[in-house]
């Protein structure tokens, strides 16, 4: 797996980044959440989401 897609709507103005695996702390299943180990402003400055557009690793 090379990246998750991630809903930063509790974050920030609510659009999907795209977060690399060894930036998550913890999956905790019981209330179905993720926990990632970044800043605010790393969140903020996460590559967007975009269904549409082919990933590549930059």
């Amino acid at each position: 797996m090379r990246y998750l897609v991630v809903n930063t709507s509790n974050w920030c103005v609510g659009h999907q980044v795209l977060v690399a695996p060894p930036w998550i702390a913890g999956v905790h299943w019981p209330d179905r959440s993720v926990s990632a180990d970044l800043s605010r402003a790393e969140r903020q400055a996460a590559p967007s989401y975009d269904p549409s557009a082919e990933l590549d690793r930059q």
